[in-house]
C-alpha cells in the first residue's frame, strides 16, 4: 500500500479522533488504527525520504501536507534509528550497507602530481564519489561534469581568457557569455590539455549529463561508474605532469 493511501486513511479518522478527545471519549480501537497508520507513514518516509506525493485536489493536498508534517515532526529520531538498525526495517540497513560495501571496492584512489589549489575542487570531487556510493547517480554525474568544466576553465584561463569567454573586439568580455562546455573541450584539445582519448571521454561525460538532466533518462549505476572512471582519467590527465 502506498504512503498516499495511508495518509488518506489517517485523514479520514483524524477528525473523529480530535472530536473524541474534546469530548473526553477514549476509543482504544481508533487510537490503535491511528498508531498503526502513523507507524506505516513514518516507515515509508524513512524508506523514501523527501518522496513526491500527488493530490489533484488542492484542499486535500494542504490537509495531507499539514498532517504528514505533524506526524513526521513528532517522530522520535532514536526510535527511527532503532527501527532501521534492529527493528522491523533492519533489512533496509543491511541492504544499504551491503550495496555500499559492493560499491566501495570499485572506487580506487585518483593520483595526481599537480595540486589543483582549490579546496572546493576536492570537496566536490569527494561528494561526487559519495553520491555514487549512496546510489545518487544523477547527482554524481552533475558533479563530475562540473569538475571537468572547472578544471578546463582553470587551465584555459592560464592561456587566454578568450578561450573561456566571448569577447568584444578582443578586449572586453562578459562573464555571462561563457563558451559552451563543447567549446571548452575543443579548446582544451587544441592546446593539448586533453589528448584524443580524454577529449572523447569529456564529451561522453557531458552527453551523459545532458541525457540525465534534459531528457530525464534513467541512468544506471554501471553507466555512472563508467562515467566516474572516465572523469578520474580526465583529472589524472590534466593534473599529472608529463
Amino acid at each position: 500500500m502506498s504512503i498516499k493511501n495511508n495518509i488518506d486513511k489517517l485523514l479520514d479518522i483524524f477528525p473523529e479522533f480530535l472530536a473524541n478527545n474534546r469530548d473526553g471519549v477514549n476509543k482504544p480501537i481508533l487510537n490503535k488504527k491511528m498508531t498503526t497508520l502513523i507507524e506505516k507513514i513514518n516507515n515509508e518516509l524513512v524508506m523514501s525520504p523527501g518522496t513526491m506525493i500527488y493530490y489533484s485536489n488542492k484542499n486535500k493536498l494542504e490537509r495531507a501536507q499539514k498532517l504528514t508534517s505533524f506526524v513526521w515532526d513528532a517522530a522520535d529520531p532514536d526510535e527511527i534509528f532503532d527501527n532501521i538498525s534492529t527493528g522491523d526495517d533492519s533489512w533496509f540497513m543491511v541492504n544499504l550497507l551491503g550495496a555500499y560495501s559492493d560499491r566501495i571496492k570499485k572506487l580506487k584512489p585518483t593520483f595526481v602530481s599537480i595540486n589543483p589549489n582549490n579546496t572546493e575542487f576536492e570537496i566536490i570531487y569527494n561528494e561526487a564519489m559519495r553520491a555514487w556510493l549512496f546510489g545518487l547517480n544523477n547527482a554524481s554525474i552533475i558533479l563530475c561534469c562540473s569538475l571537468i568544466e572547472n578544471l578546463l576553465k582553470e587551465k584555459l584561463y592560464n592561456i587566454s581568457i578568450n578561450e573561456i569567454y566571448y569577447t568584444n573586439n578582443g578586449e572586453e568580455f562578459n562573464a555571462w557569455q561563457q563558451k559552451s562546455l563543447d567549446q571548452l573541450i575543443k579548446n582544451a584539445s587544441r592546446h593539448e590539455i586533453l589528448d584524443n582519448e580524454t577529449k572523447n571521454k569529456a564529451y561522453g561525460v557531458k552527453n551523459l549529463r545532458n541525457r540525465a538532466i534534459h531528457e530525464l533518462e534513467t541512468i544506471t549505476s554501471q553507466m555512472t561508474l563508467d562515467m566516474i572512471y572516465d572523469t578520474k582519467r580526465i583529472i589524472e590527465k590534466i593534473l599529472t605532469e608529463d
